[in-house]
Protein backbone atom coordinates (compact mmCIF):
# COMPACT_ATOMS: atom_id res chain seq x y z
CA UNK A 1 0.00 0.00 0.00
CA UNK A 2 1.49 3.34 -0.54
CA UNK A 3 1.14 6.69 1.23
CA UNK A 4 -1.69 7.91 -0.31
CA UNK A 5 -3.15 9.15 3.04
CA UNK A 6 -1.74 12.68 4.13
CA UNK A 7 -4.58 14.31 5.60
CA UNK A 8 -5.47 11.68 7.62
CA UNK A 9 -2.61 11.23 10.05
CA UNK A 10 -1.77 15.30 10.11
CA UNK A 11 -4.98 15.96 10.52
CA UNK A 12 -4.98 13.32 13.89
CA UNK A 13 -1.51 14.95 14.94
CA UNK A 14 -3.03 18.24 15.34
CA UNK A 15 -6.08 16.94 17.64
CA UNK A 16 -4.03 15.36 19.93
CA UNK A 17 -1.55 18.00 20.42
CA UNK A 18 -4.78 20.23 20.95
CA UNK A 19 -6.04 17.81 23.20
CA UNK A 20 -2.98 17.13 25.32
CA UNK A 21 -0.55 19.92 25.19
CA UNK A 22 -0.45 23.06 27.43
CA UNK A 23 1.11 26.08 26.71
CA UNK A 24 3.77 26.78 25.84
CA UNK A 25 4.58 23.63 24.69
CA UNK A 26 1.20 23.58 22.34
CA UNK A 27 2.63 26.52 20.70
CA UNK A 28 5.99 24.62 19.95
CA UNK A 29 4.25 21.51 19.00
CA UNK A 30 2.04 23.13 16.22
CA UNK A 31 4.82 25.07 14.90
CA UNK A 32 6.79 21.75 14.24
CA UNK A 33 3.44 20.28 13.41
CA UNK A 34 3.07 22.72 10.10
CA UNK A 35 6.70 22.39 9.34
CA UNK A 36 6.04 18.83 9.23
CA UNK A 37 2.78 19.16 7.42
CA UNK A 38 4.82 21.78 4.67
CA UNK A 39 7.39 19.31 3.88
CA UNK A 40 5.03 16.66 3.34
CA UNK A 41 2.44 18.91 0.92
CA UNK A 42 5.97 19.50 -0.88
CA UNK A 43 6.85 16.26 -1.24
CA UNK A 44 3.20 15.04 -2.31
CA UNK A 45 3.61 18.08 -4.63
CA UNK A 46 6.77 16.72 -6.33
CA UNK A 47 5.09 13.17 -6.35
CA UNK A 48 1.73 14.18 -8.53
CA UNK A 49 4.32 15.58 -11.44
CA UNK A 50 2.52 12.31 -13.85
CA UNK A 51 -1.21 14.11 -12.81
CA UNK A 52 -0.94 17.59 -13.25
CA UNK A 53 1.20 18.11 -16.73
CA UNK A 54 0.15 20.82 -18.97
CA UNK A 55 -1.28 19.45 -22.32
CA UNK A 56 1.64 19.93 -24.53
CA UNK A 57 3.55 17.76 -21.78
CA UNK A 58 1.24 15.01 -22.18
CA UNK A 59 1.44 15.29 -25.98
CA UNK A 60 4.05 12.70 -26.65
CA UNK A 61 2.20 9.66 -25.58
CA UNK A 62 -0.72 10.81 -26.59
CA UNK A 63 -2.53 7.62 -28.57
CA UNK A 64 -3.93 7.53 -31.58
CA UNK A 65 -6.23 5.56 -33.27
CA UNK A 66 -5.37 4.36 -36.90
CA UNK A 67 -8.77 6.32 -37.99
CA UNK A 68 -7.47 9.36 -35.95
CA UNK A 69 -4.50 9.48 -38.06
CA UNK A 70 -6.32 8.79 -41.50
CA UNK A 71 -8.82 11.50 -40.89
CA UNK A 72 -6.24 13.98 -39.89
CA UNK A 73 -4.21 13.09 -42.79
CA UNK A 74 -7.54 13.57 -44.96
CA UNK A 75 -7.82 17.33 -43.23
CA UNK A 76 -4.38 18.12 -43.98
CA UNK A 77 -4.72 17.12 -47.39
CA UNK A 78 -7.67 18.85 -47.71
CA UNK A 79 -6.45 22.20 -46.04
CA UNK A 80 -9.76 21.75 -43.99
CA UNK A 81 -10.73 21.69 -40.33
CA UNK A 82 -10.49 18.76 -38.32
CA UNK A 83 -13.78 18.64 -36.59
CA UNK A 84 -13.06 15.90 -33.70
CA UNK A 85 -16.46 14.38 -31.49
CA UNK A 86 -16.76 12.17 -28.89
CA UNK A 87 -17.42 11.21 -25.19
CA UNK A 88 -15.88 13.69 -22.60
CA UNK A 89 -12.41 12.39 -21.94
CA UNK A 90 -11.57 10.66 -24.80
CA UNK A 91 -9.02 13.28 -26.02
CA UNK A 92 -10.39 15.48 -28.51
CA UNK A 93 -8.27 18.48 -26.72
CA UNK A 94 -5.26 16.50 -26.64
CA UNK A 95 -5.39 15.47 -30.23
CA UNK A 96 -4.13 19.25 -31.09
CA UNK A 97 -1.20 19.28 -28.91
CA UNK A 98 -0.51 15.96 -30.61
CA UNK A 99 -0.51 17.07 -33.76
CA UNK A 100 1.62 20.30 -32.94
CA UNK A 101 4.20 17.62 -31.25
CA UNK A 102 3.80 15.13 -33.95
CA UNK A 103 4.80 18.02 -37.22
CA UNK A 104 6.64 20.28 -35.22
CA UNK A 105 5.03 23.27 -35.15
CA UNK A 106 5.12 24.72 -32.05
CA UNK A 107 2.92 26.32 -29.28
CA UNK A 108 -0.98 25.55 -29.60
CA UNK A 109 -2.97 28.50 -30.33
CA UNK A 110 -6.15 28.00 -28.45
CA UNK A 111 -9.35 29.23 -28.10
CA UNK A 112 -12.11 27.86 -25.68
CA UNK A 113 -15.47 28.72 -26.36
CA UNK A 114 -17.71 30.17 -24.03
CA UNK A 115 -21.47 30.53 -24.20
CA UNK A 116 -21.29 34.37 -25.13
CA UNK A 117 -17.98 33.85 -27.36
CA UNK A 118 -18.76 35.56 -31.07
CA UNK A 119 -16.73 34.38 -34.04
CA UNK A 120 -14.85 37.30 -34.79
CA UNK A 121 -13.11 36.81 -31.51
CA UNK A 122 -11.15 34.09 -33.17
CA UNK A 123 -10.02 36.63 -35.38
CA UNK A 124 -9.35 39.59 -33.62
CA UNK A 125 -10.57 41.97 -30.52
CA UNK A 126 -11.30 45.45 -30.68
CA UNK A 127 -10.98 47.29 -27.07
CA UNK A 128 -13.66 49.98 -28.15
CA UNK A 129 -14.27 51.38 -23.97
CA UNK A 130 -10.08 51.92 -24.22
CA UNK A 131 -10.43 53.65 -27.88
CA UNK A 132 -12.91 55.84 -26.44
CA UNK A 133 -11.00 56.71 -23.34
CA UNK A 134 -7.80 57.51 -25.32
CA UNK A 135 -10.52 59.99 -27.61
CA UNK A 136 -12.10 61.49 -24.84
CA UNK A 137 -8.72 62.52 -23.14
CA UNK A 138 -7.14 63.13 -26.48
CA UNK A 139 -10.33 65.48 -26.88
CA UNK A 140 -9.98 67.24 -23.65
CA UNK A 141 -6.15 68.12 -24.18
CA UNK A 142 -7.05 69.68 -27.22
CA UNK A 143 -5.35 67.50 -29.61
CA UNK A 144 -7.71 68.06 -32.60
CA UNK A 145 -6.91 64.37 -34.14
CA UNK A 146 -8.22 61.13 -34.35
CA UNK A 147 -7.37 57.89 -32.20
CA UNK A 148 -6.22 55.61 -34.40
CA UNK A 149 -8.20 52.25 -33.46
CA UNK A 150 -5.89 50.05 -34.71
CA UNK A 151 -3.82 50.24 -31.36
CA UNK A 152 -6.61 48.73 -29.59
CA UNK A 153 -7.01 45.80 -32.05
CA UNK A 154 -5.71 42.73 -30.92
CA UNK A 155 -5.21 39.30 -33.04
CA UNK A 156 -7.42 36.51 -32.19
CA UNK A 157 -5.70 32.89 -32.75
CA UNK A 158 -6.74 32.59 -36.36
CA UNK A 159 -5.54 36.24 -37.16
CA UNK A 160 -2.10 35.26 -35.27
CA UNK A 161 -2.22 31.90 -37.25
CA UNK A 162 -3.27 33.52 -40.90
CA UNK A 163 -0.62 36.38 -40.18
CA UNK A 164 -1.36 39.21 -38.42
CA UNK A 165 1.33 41.44 -40.06
CA UNK A 166 3.10 39.77 -42.27
CA UNK A 167 3.32 36.05 -43.82
CA UNK A 168 3.40 33.74 -40.67
CA UNK A 169 6.88 31.72 -40.44
CA UNK A 170 5.34 28.36 -40.07
CA UNK A 171 2.12 26.42 -40.15
CA UNK A 172 0.32 26.83 -36.66
CA UNK A 173 -1.77 24.15 -35.13
CA UNK A 174 -5.33 26.36 -33.82
CA UNK A 175 -7.74 24.66 -31.91
CA UNK A 176 -11.37 26.01 -31.10
CA UNK A 177 -11.88 23.90 -27.76
CA UNK A 178 -16.03 23.26 -27.21
CA UNK A 179 -17.41 24.85 -30.08
CA UNK A 180 -21.06 23.36 -29.22
CA UNK A 181 -20.98 26.03 -26.31
CA UNK A 182 -21.34 28.92 -28.85
CA UNK A 183 -24.14 30.56 -29.43
CA UNK A 184 -26.36 29.67 -32.15
CA UNK A 185 -24.48 31.77 -35.04
CA UNK A 186 -20.79 30.77 -34.05
CA UNK A 187 -20.63 28.45 -36.18
CA UNK A 188 -22.18 29.90 -39.36
CA UNK A 189 -20.32 33.20 -38.72
CA UNK A 190 -17.03 31.64 -39.72
CA UNK A 191 -18.06 30.16 -42.79
CA UNK A 192 -16.08 32.27 -44.90
CA UNK A 193 -12.70 32.79 -42.66
CA UNK A 194 -12.46 28.74 -42.21
CA UNK A 195 -12.74 28.08 -46.42
CA UNK A 196 -10.82 31.19 -47.41
CA UNK A 197 -8.39 31.64 -44.50
CA UNK A 198 -9.13 35.26 -44.97
CA UNK A 199 -11.02 38.13 -43.22
CA UNK A 200 -10.93 42.05 -42.79
CA UNK A 201 -10.71 44.28 -40.07
CA UNK A 202 -13.25 46.87 -39.91
CA UNK A 203 -11.51 48.62 -37.44
CA UNK A 204 -8.34 48.91 -39.64
CA UNK A 205 -9.71 50.85 -42.71
CA UNK A 206 -10.88 47.64 -43.94
CA UNK A 207 -7.38 45.56 -43.72
CA UNK A 208 -7.79 42.69 -45.58
CA UNK A 209 -5.86 39.53 -43.61
CA UNK A 210 -5.53 36.65 -45.96
CA UNK A 211 -3.13 33.61 -45.31
CA UNK A 212 -0.52 32.16 -47.82
CA UNK A 213 -2.11 29.09 -49.61
CA UNK A 214 1.30 27.03 -48.19
CA UNK A 215 1.05 28.33 -44.62
CA UNK A 216 -2.59 27.30 -43.81
CA UNK A 217 -2.84 26.86 -40.30
CA UNK A 218 -4.14 22.72 -38.96
CA UNK A 219 -7.63 24.14 -37.90
CA UNK A 220 -9.03 21.57 -35.03
CA UNK A 221 -11.92 21.96 -33.48
CA UNK A 222 -14.03 19.89 -30.71
CA UNK A 223 -17.27 19.21 -29.89
CA UNK A 224 -19.22 17.43 -27.04
CA UNK A 225 -22.21 17.34 -29.17
CA UNK A 226 -24.40 19.14 -26.85
CA UNK A 227 -26.24 20.66 -29.82
CA UNK A 228 -26.15 20.04 -33.32
CA UNK A 229 -23.92 21.94 -35.60
CA UNK A 230 -25.09 23.27 -39.01
CA UNK A 231 -25.07 21.57 -42.19
CA UNK A 232 -23.03 24.30 -44.21
CA UNK A 233 -20.41 24.38 -41.47
CA UNK A 234 -20.40 20.80 -41.22
CA UNK A 235 -19.48 20.53 -45.03
CA UNK A 236 -16.43 22.34 -44.63
CA UNK A 237 -14.76 20.44 -41.93
CA UNK A 238 -13.33 17.02 -41.38
CA UNK A 239 -15.39 14.89 -39.08
CA UNK A 240 -13.84 12.39 -36.72
CA UNK A 241 -15.55 10.69 -33.93
CA UNK A 242 -13.11 9.70 -31.87
CA UNK A 243 -13.77 5.69 -30.16
CA UNK A 244 -12.24 4.59 -27.49
CA UNK A 245 -11.98 0.62 -28.70
CA UNK A 246 -10.31 -2.20 -25.93
CA UNK A 247 -7.14 -1.57 -28.18
CA UNK A 248 -7.14 1.83 -27.95
CA UNK A 249 -8.06 2.11 -24.14
CA UNK A 250 -5.09 -0.61 -23.15
CA UNK A 251 -2.86 1.12 -25.71
CA UNK A 252 -4.03 4.09 -23.14
CA UNK A 253 -3.25 2.95 -20.23
CA UNK A 254 -0.09 1.28 -21.27
CA UNK A 255 1.18 4.51 -22.07
CA UNK A 256 0.00 6.39 -19.03
CA UNK A 257 1.21 4.11 -16.33
CA UNK A 258 4.32 3.63 -18.47
CA UNK A 259 5.12 7.41 -17.79
CA UNK A 260 4.28 6.28 -13.89
CA UNK A 261 7.07 3.67 -14.20
CA UNK A 262 9.14 6.17 -15.97
CA UNK A 263 8.55 8.54 -13.16
CA UNK A 264 9.02 6.19 -10.10
CA UNK A 265 12.44 5.44 -11.55
CA UNK A 266 13.74 8.21 -11.15
CA UNK A 267 12.42 8.36 -7.61
CA UNK A 268 14.12 4.53 -7.50
CA UNK A 269 17.00 6.10 -5.10
CA UNK A 270 13.97 6.10 -2.20
CA UNK A 271 11.38 4.04 -4.00
CA UNK A 272 11.53 1.01 -6.03
CA UNK A 273 10.02 1.07 -9.23
CA UNK A 274 7.58 -1.56 -10.74
CA UNK A 275 8.45 -3.05 -14.14
CA UNK A 276 6.42 -3.49 -16.49
CA UNK A 277 5.36 -7.16 -16.64
CA UNK A 278 3.49 -6.24 -13.32
CA UNK A 279 2.04 -3.30 -14.71
CA UNK A 280 0.88 -5.23 -18.18
CA UNK A 281 -1.01 -7.62 -15.52
CA UNK A 282 -2.70 -4.40 -14.36
CA UNK A 283 -3.70 -3.62 -17.98
CA UNK A 284 -4.86 -6.84 -18.83
CA UNK A 285 -7.03 -7.07 -15.55
CA UNK A 286 -8.30 -3.75 -16.21
CA UNK A 287 -10.04 -4.06 -19.28
CA UNK A 288 -13.19 -6.09 -18.66
CA UNK A 289 -13.61 -3.60 -15.31
CA UNK A 290 -13.44 -0.93 -17.97
CA UNK A 291 -16.20 -2.53 -20.10
CA UNK A 292 -18.47 -3.39 -17.19
CA UNK A 293 -17.94 0.42 -16.47
CA UNK A 294 -18.85 1.66 -19.80
CA UNK A 295 -22.07 -0.87 -19.98
CA UNK A 296 -23.10 -0.97 -17.28
CA UNK A 297 -27.06 1.00 -17.08
CA UNK A 298 -28.29 3.24 -14.61
CA UNK A 299 -24.84 4.49 -13.54
CA UNK A 300 -25.20 8.06 -11.60
CA UNK A 301 -22.69 9.51 -14.49
CA UNK A 302 -20.76 8.58 -17.93
CA UNK A 303 -17.00 7.78 -16.87
CA UNK A 304 -14.36 8.66 -18.78
CA UNK A 305 -10.87 6.84 -19.26
CA UNK A 306 -8.91 9.83 -17.99
CA UNK A 307 -10.66 9.07 -14.48
CA UNK A 308 -9.70 5.54 -15.24
CA UNK A 309 -6.51 5.85 -15.96
CA UNK A 310 -6.11 8.17 -12.91
CA UNK A 311 -7.92 5.37 -10.30
CA UNK A 312 -5.50 2.84 -11.85
CA UNK A 313 -2.19 5.03 -11.23
CA UNK A 314 -3.01 5.75 -7.93
CA UNK A 315 -3.32 1.85 -6.72
CA UNK A 316 0.04 1.46 -8.23
CA UNK A 317 1.73 4.69 -7.30
CA UNK A 318 5.23 3.80 -5.41
CA UNK A 319 4.07 0.22 -5.23
CA UNK A 320 6.60 -2.97 -5.40
CA UNK A 321 6.12 -5.53 -7.76
CA UNK A 322 4.26 -7.56 -5.25
CA UNK A 323 1.09 -4.58 -4.35
CA UNK A 324 0.72 -3.94 -7.97
CA UNK A 325 0.29 -7.76 -8.27
CA UNK A 326 -1.97 -7.72 -5.67
CA UNK A 327 -4.20 -5.00 -7.83
CA UNK A 328 -3.77 -6.65 -10.65
CA UNK A 329 -5.40 -10.51 -9.27
CA UNK A 330 -8.17 -8.02 -7.56
CA UNK A 331 -8.94 -6.44 -10.73
CA UNK A 332 -8.79 -9.83 -12.22
CA UNK A 333 -11.13 -11.53 -9.58
CA UNK A 334 -13.82 -8.27 -10.11
CA UNK A 335 -12.86 -7.44 -5.99
CA UNK A 336 -13.37 -3.33 -6.29
CA UNK A 337 -13.71 -3.07 -3.32
CA UNK A 338 -9.94 -3.95 -2.57
CA UNK A 339 -8.61 -1.35 -0.56
CA UNK A 340 -5.71 -0.07 -2.59
CA UNK A 341 -8.27 0.68 -5.72
CA UNK A 342 -10.09 3.04 -3.50
CA UNK A 343 -13.06 2.22 -5.51
CA UNK A 344 -14.98 5.00 -3.63
CA UNK A 345 -13.05 7.53 -5.40
CA UNK A 346 -14.11 6.94 -8.70
CA UNK A 347 -17.39 4.71 -8.18
CA UNK A 348 -20.34 6.00 -5.53
CA UNK A 349 -20.61 3.15 -3.39
CA UNK A 350 -24.27 2.07 -5.85
CA UNK A 351 -22.27 2.46 -8.78
CA UNK A 352 -19.85 0.27 -7.71
CA UNK A 353 -22.20 -2.56 -6.79
CA UNK A 354 -23.95 -2.59 -10.19
CA UNK A 355 -20.38 -2.51 -11.55
CA UNK A 356 -19.35 -5.58 -9.25
CA UNK A 357 -23.27 -7.51 -10.47
CA UNK A 358 -22.09 -6.50 -14.10
CA UNK A 359 -18.38 -7.99 -13.89
CA UNK A 360 -19.85 -11.42 -11.79
CA UNK A 361 -22.57 -11.71 -14.24
CA UNK A 362 -20.31 -11.42 -16.89
CA UNK A 363 -18.09 -14.23 -15.27
CA UNK A 364 -21.50 -16.81 -15.10
CA UNK A 365 -20.86 -16.30 -10.98
CA UNK A 366 -24.61 -14.59 -10.77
Amino acid sequence: MNDFDLIGPLSLKAREIEQQQEEPARSVAFDEHRQSAARALLLRSQRNAPFVKRHQQFAASYVASAELITAANVALTLGRPLLLTGEPGSGKTLAAYWLAHVLDLGSVLVFNVKSESRAQDLLYSFDAVSWFRESQAAALKGLGKNVPKRRHIEAGILGTAFGWNAPPDQVRVALIDEIDKAPRDFPNDLLHELDQMSFRIAEDNKREVTCPADKRPIVVITSNQERRLPDPFLRRCVLHEIKLTDITVAEILRSRLGELRDFSAERASTEPPFRGDAEERVVKAALPVWTALKTTPNLSRTYTVDEFWRWLAIAILDVDDAGILNVANALADRKLEYPALRTLTLLPEKDRILVQAKLEANLGLT
